[in-house]
Formats: structure tokens, C-alpha cells, sequence
């Protein structure tokens, strides 16, 4: 990062990433990465990190990167939670709403796909499978089965989530066959070969 003198600049807010970016592939964090952050704070400056995650997921990783200080705030589930890490507060959090995870896992179930959705502090998954037992590693969360997930009238979730190890063709056609019932509801992309993340949409769209 660019060092800044706070006599001079203007205070600024950085975001940052974790996976791939601020993380390492095993999930360790460089040592620059945490002196880089703590330069930027001392500075004066704001950091906020951004990611999928949820806050049990994070939290352990902001206090790895010595966040939990004023100034340091999560946005979390892509977009669902804000959170000011100084004292853990809730500053947003919108939910996913039920009406579109009834229709998204149904939909997964008729195409065959693992559908995930989440609790405060665990993922939510039908039965234990190679790409839960995946993202279980990959995000450092516990999970709870629930035989009955694809048939919920009530999911209380964040967001939902579609995995696949080995059939990344098969996310993609579901992307596409459902791209026109998406516009205007949720936001999708994937931010690895084998997921596809699906969020309710946080900032209305602007028109024209």
C-alpha cells in the first residue's frame, strides 16, 4: 500500500478482499499483508474488508489482521451485514427473502445441484457431501444438517449458495436459464470455478 501523510492527505477508507487476495491458497496470512493493514490504520485511515463470508467465518480473521480496532468495518455475506469491527455492531443486515430461496431451491433440486443456505453461525445443507465438507474447510464453519432444506417455507438465510466440484458447466447453465428471473431481485456471479453465489441486491439499480 501507499503510505499517506496524514497532515496532508485526506482520510480514506480501503476495502479489501480475502480469498486469493489477502489470504494465501491454505488460508494463512502473509505477514506484510497484517503490517500493511496496521500502517494504513495508524495512518489514520479506514479499513473495511469485503467478502462472502459471514461474520463467524471473519471475525477470526480480523483479529488475525488486527481489525477489531476503531476504524475497521466487515461488509459481509456480499453485501447482507455491515458490521463495525471495533465492537462487532450491526450497522445493515438484510436478509435473503424466503419467497426467492423457495424458488431457487426448488429449482436446484429439479436440476440436481447442491444448494447451500446459512444460519448466524453455521451452514445449512441437506446432507453431507464432498463440496460441503469443501466449503466447510475453505470458510472455517461448523454445518447443520437439515434433510428437508430443498422444502423450507422459512430459510432466515443471507444469501444462497450453488457448489459443484466437478461440473462447472452445469452452474452456468443454471446462471443463464435463470438470468430473467433474476434482473432486479439478486445479484449472481461466481467467485470460484465451482461456486455460483447468489445475494439479494443492496443497492437499488439505477434507471436509464
Amino acid at each position: 500500500m501507499n503510505k499517506y501523510n496524514k497532515s496532508s492527505q485526506e482520510r480514506k477508507i480501503f476495502f479489501l478482499d480475502l480469498d486469493g487476495t489477502t489470504l494465501r491458497d491454505d488460508k494463512s496470512i502473509p505477514e506484510e499483508n497484517i503490517a500493511a493493514i496496521q500502517e494504513t490504520l495508524e495512518l489514520g485511515h479506514c479499513v473495511t474488508i469485503a467478502t462472502g463470508r459471514t461474520w463467524v467465518s471473519t471475525e477470526p480473521l480480523a483479529r488475525r489482521l488486527g481489525m477489531r480496532r476503531k476504524g475497521c468495518f466487515l461488509i459481509a455475506c456480499n453485501g447482507a451485514s455491515v458490521y463495525d469491527l471495533e465492537d462487532g455492531s450491526i450497522l445493515q443486515k438484510k436478509q435473503f427473502p424466503d419467497e426467492y430461496a423457495r424458488y431457487l431451491f426448488a429449482e436446484a433440486e429439479k436440476a440436481g445441484l447442491y444448494m447451500q443456505a446459512y444460519s448466524e453461525t453455521k451452514i445449512l445443507a441437506c446432507q453431507i457431501c464432498p463440496e460441503l465438507e469443501y466449503y466447510a474447510w475453505s470458510s472455517s464453519m461448523d454445518y447443520q444438517i437439515i434433510p428437508e432444506l430443498y422444502h423450507l417455507e422459512t430459510y432466515d438465510t443471507p444469501k444462497v449458495l450453488l457448489l459443484s466440484l466437478d461440473n462447472r458447466p452445469a452452474l452456468e447453465r443454471f446462471q443463464e436459464e435463470h438470468r430473467a428471473w433474476e434482473r432486479g431481485k439478486c445479484v449472481s456471479f461466481f467467485p470460484h470455478r465451482s461456486i455460483w453465489n447468489i445475494a439479494v441486491r443492496t443497492v437499488p439499480r439505477r434507471q436509464g
